[in-house]
């Protein structure tokens, strides 16, 4: 049997439990915020060392909490506090970033459905940029009635909301973990561990579908085991409505979540039956949730399908072609455009953080096999992170790395207790006891975490980045925001724009005009081809009835996690005759700040 048990909280005299440790965790969390935005400020001002004071930062929230987790003396409740105060405080480091506007691709997405939606009054509005999420509307009509209940701006409804989810999905995590190993040791410690996922810190914090619909899948999950465990009739119908309800906010928030909790649902009925049998599996539960999920992608998001085909068929291709030495392997630890950044300090930081994580792993399922191999939950979850561990090598692979680290949110659930199981195995044999004190498993959570920072997004883009600069008494906005910024005004909300990717979703959120940009339409072509525009370019205009073009000679542009600060030092230039190709007798130049030019091609028709 496995050495992991349920522990009793310690409580004071009367019954009342104890906060123990709570104060000093909160007070090391605020530190490592405070040093966050130190770190930001230097950044943002052009002095050396924010990358230092970023690592003590994320060390000060993360390392204490550890600490205190891994000890015995801590209570439910305690741990819960910390987990949450974790996850808020983990959750400003992105905020402090970028405190006054969303910055990330998804968000500025997300950001026009939103305000498309205050403005209508109505939901399934339009996105030119990506179609497909105003199918998807839960995440922006809670925001929206948050902003018109508050009477707050979208940007803070937007904020508001996903550090509500924060706190939602780490206090579930905890409470799912403690009701399946039944240790509150071990809760505690897997829900600060899946802190570690590659995507928690930047792109999981962002106000996007998929921010919000993984925290309600938890619930649904932990809303699940109550059910199961009910002590009567009665309340498992109302955990069955919770689960239930839960999944439908999931269905019509985010589809691949949707799905993958689907999927989550049948395997675990599966392995249900053929651990225990057919009785008390949630067959009825998963049957209904796997309709809500086709009703809604049949009657109300059918262009779904469309838009996942080409990623999942891509990413296969890729395999394969890799495989068989025909595609070129992707480079590790680098932005967007391939060009390594990450100092080789850090890059063996991510290594060895990958192969602790993989120990923990196999610890955590020795003591699933050894002892709960019966329990089909806790061993889909141990499953899971034998699976994450599998998705590692696709990170090679460009055109599978997005679906690799998508697929990793979700697997990493499993990876959180798998390890949390392996590590209180370790803390309470008696051979080890004293080598696996929870300062080292400070020390372990930490560096699994900075590995995680470390793959999870590009160092050069941690910090912040100058979006707006102070010049003789006057505020200046980086060029993108001023271009869109001033057609917005100038222009109005009718005109129809083509641009790089970065600069158009500038363009749908502060000019609240329609953009295009990408490969459907083929605006990537058009825009980088150096030859002398064609018919077909012509009849693309024609068709999507744009009426301008901006060119943006700058690489960064094309950069959607970079590109909408100033260029600092030398920017990289594209060829000037990709843009020279618009400089025609019937094409207006309407707006030209050197680089950025914006041209009227509505004769062009």
């Amino acid at each position: 049997m496995s050495t992991v048990a349920a522990e009793r909280p310690p409580q004071r005299a009367g019954g009342e439990r104890r906060v123990g440790a709570l104060a000093w965790i909160v007070l090391a969390a605020a530190a490592g915020v405070a040093a966050a935005s130190a770190a930001d400020a230097l950044s943002r001002t052009g002095h050396s060392g924010g990358s230092e004071v970023f690592w003590l930062a994320v060390a000060l929230i993360v390392a204490p909490a550890a600490y205190r987790l891994a000890g015995r003396r801590a209570s439910s409740a305690e741990r819960a506090a910390i987990v949450v105060v974790a996850g808020l405080a983990l959750y400003a480091v992105k905020i402090l970033r970028d405190p006054f506007g969303f910055t990330y691709a998804d968000e500025l997405v997300h950001f026009h459905n939103l305000q498309a939606i205050l403005g209508s009054g109505s939901l399934f509005g339009s996105n030119s940029i990506l179609p497909i999420t105003p199918r998807y509307p839960g995440l922006e009509a809670v925001a929206a009635a948050i902003a018109r209940a508050g009477g707050i701006s979208p940007f803070a409804a937007g904020v508001t909301l996903i550090a509500v989810a924060r706190i939602v999905i780490m206090l579930a995590l905890y409470l799912l973990y403690e009701a399946v190993s039944g240790s509150r040791r071990a809760a505690g410690l897997g829900a600060l561990v899946y802190t570690a996922t590659p995507t928690f810190l930047f792109f999981s914090a962002e106000f996007s579908y998929e921010s919000l619909a993984l925290p309600l899948a938890t619930v649904a999950v932990y809303a699940l085991v109550r059910w199961r465990r009910a002590p009567d009739a009665g309340t498992g119908r109302a955990w069955a409505a919770v689960a239930l309800a839960i999944a439908a906010a999931v269905v019509v928030t985010h589809h691949v979540t949707a799905y993958a909790l689907v999927a989550f649902l049948l395997v675990y009925c599966l392995l249900h039956w053929k651990l225990r049998g057919r009785r008390g599996a949630p067959w009825a539960i998963a049957g209904v949730v796997a309709v809500l999920a086709a009703g809604w992608l049949a009657f109300a998001a059918a262009g779904t399908v469309g838009y996942l085909r080409p990623v999942f068929t891509g990413a296969i291709d890729k395999v394969i072609q890799t495989l068989n030495g025909e595609a070129a392997t992707r480079v590790l630890f680098a932005n967007q455009g391939g060009a390594e950044q990450t100092p080789l300090a850090e890059q063996l930081v991510a290594v060895l953080g990958i192969l602790v994580l993989g120990l923990a792993v196999l610890a955590g399922l020795r003591v699933v096999w050894r002892g709960r191999r019966r329990n089909p939950l806790m061993l889909l979850l141990a499953a899971a992170a034998v699976a994450y561990m599998c998705t590692l090598p696709l990170r090679l692979i460009p055109a599978a790395w997005e679906t690799a680290s998508r697929a990793g949110e979700f697997l990493f659930i499993g990876v959180g207790l798998t390890v949390s199981l392996g590590i209180v195995w370790l803390l309470e044999r008696r051979a080890v006891e004293r080598r696996a004190h929870p300062v080292l498993v400070a020390l372990i959570v930490a560096l699994v975490f900075g590995s995680g920072v470390i793959a999870g997004w590009p160092s050069s883009e941690r910090l912040a980045q100058p979006v707006r600069v102070d010049a003789g008494g006057r505020t200046l906005s980086s060029p993108e925001y001023a271009a869109a910024t001033w057609s917005g005004q100038a222009l109005g909300p009718s005109a129809v724009v083509a641009a790089e990717d970065a600069d158009a979703r500038l363009f749908i959120d502060y000019g609240h005009q329609t953009a295009f940009t990408g490969i459907n339409p083929n605006i990537d072509l058009v825009l980088s081809s150096t030859q002398t525009l064609q018919p077909w370019e012509r009849q693309l205009l024609r068709r999507y009835r744009i009426t301008l073009v901006e060119t943006d000679l700058r690489d960064v542009s094309s950069d959607i996690i970079a590109g909408y600060f100033f260029d600092v030092g030398k920017p990289s230039l594209m060829a000037a005759a990709s843009a020279d190709k618009f400089d025609l007798r019937d094409v207006d130049r309407i707006y030209d700040s050197g680089n950025l030019v914006i041209y009227g091609v509505r004769r062009l028709w």
